[in-house]
């Protein structure tokens, strides 16, 4: 059984990307954030996290469920795990995570230009009422979206550092809606070499 690991900065199109390849495959996926948050909203007294969703990439002290998760979840039935999560660094897949069990890429916008994304996010979210967007000003999308390029300058740097994807860091400018095309083809690939090849 192999595991695709989907990590990277919020709103990138992990869980997107997830379910595409999940649409064209017998697997399980797995949305780590969705379960961490729902821990630490619904038993805090056992489950004291101070990672907070906010598309901050360091070491998260949930990374125990996290690697359970990765190494256990769907292993009864045999299939191909899928799991995203904001949470999961390059540090954590280059120390656990190696080997040709383990497909990983990692989401990110380092070069994307802010102005532009602000205009596409906003076009895309003309047509699509509940998009996460509309709570927000420009300005605050703008804050929002220079922050999460930062973070996936930092993010590229740490996956060249660690060898973790021998790919260039995936880049976008569009919308998350236009990602999961291209990297689902790429993922599936992967999957359909021979089990002994690393990737």
């Amino acid at each position: 059984m192999r595991t695709v690991i989907i990590g990277g900065v919020c709103r990138t199109g992990k869980s997107h990307l997830a379910n595409q390849i999940f649409q064209n495959t017998k697997s399980t996926v797995i949305n780590a954030d969705s379960l961490t948050n729902f821990l630490k909203k619904h038993i805090p007294e056992k489950f004291s996290v101070s990672f907070e969703l906010d598309g901050v990439l360091r070491l998260d002290p949930s990374e125990v469920i996290l690697k359970t998760l990765i190494r256990n979840m769907g292993k009864e039935f045999n299939y191909l795990k899928i799991i995203d999560s904001s949470a999961i660094s390059p540090e954590t897949i280059d120390r656990l995570f190696r080997g040709d069990r383990y497909i990983s890429m990692f989401l990110g916008h380092p070069r994307v230009d802010v102005f532009q994304k602000l205009q596409e996010i906003r076009q895309a979210a003309q047509n699509n009422i509940h998009c996460w967007s509309h709570q927000y000003s420009n300005r605050e999308m703008l804050q929002y979206i220079k922050h999460f390029k930062s973070l996936s300058i930092q993010l590229e740097q740490k996956c060249k550092h660690y060898n973790i994807d021998r790919k260039p860091f995936p880049q976008f400018s569009r919308t998350c809606q236009s990602i999961p095309s291209f990297l689902r083809v790429v993922i599936l690939r992967q999957l359909s070499k021979p089990f002994s090849i690393s990737f």
